[in-house]
């Protein structure tokens, strides 16, 4: 500041006002080696945020295991026919479309936000589902007694078959989202 010259009143409280916002927020603590208190701040917040999303990502997950597995105690899954995969695949898109709403809506994105998340929450959903699914299909067939398909074994079989592939899908929703969160 010493060695501005102000031409006028106006100029110089503008400049001045510049300065202390550079001064008081972006500058970092040169002397303390650390980060200003507002970047510290902000960076806890983020991490209270992602903490809270986590636990909320965790009823979601609870809710719709709980769902999917109504779907089957109720006989509302066709096991004999196309159908009951087709019910299946919507319970996890569902779980996943959910999944990819909530992190759009806790961290206020606009509209291109909102599509990219349904999106990176579908495709991340669809590839942990394929790898999840035949990961518990290889243990099922290697712990349990399987007639042929879990369809046809039923029971508790299908259940834990169930459970697992809509924890896998949301799970992989949920890291489907925080990798791209870390590129924006």
């Amino acid at each position: 500041m010493n060695r501005e010259i102000f031409c006028s009143l106006k100029e110089a409280q503008i400049i001045i006002e510049s300065w202390r916002q550079h001064y008081n927020r972006s500058r970092p603590h040169s002397e303390l080696a650390i980060a200003h208190r507002s970047n510290t701040v902000r960076q806890s917040a983020d991490a209270t945020g992602r903490a809270e999303g986590m636990n909320l990502v965790r009823y979601i997950t609870l809710l719709a295991v709980i769902g999917v597995l109504l779907l089957q105690w109720t006989n509302s899954i066709p096991l004999a026919s196309v159908g009951g995969s087709l019910t299946i695949a919507m319970a996890f898109f569902a779980a996943a479309l959910v999944v990819g709403i909530h992190e759009a809506w806790t961290r206020s994105r606009g509209v291109i936000g909102w599509i990219v998340n349904i999106v990176v929450s579908l495709v991340g959903a669809f590839v942990a589902a394929q790898i999840g699914g035949m990961t518990i299909v290889m243990i099922l067939s290697r712990v349990a007694n399987l007639d042929g398909s879990l369809a046809k074994t039923g029971g508790a079989a299908m259940s834990v078959a169930l459970t697992g592939g809509m924890v896998a899908t949301i799970f992989g929703s949920w890291i489907a989202l925080q990798i791209v969160n870390r590129w924006r």
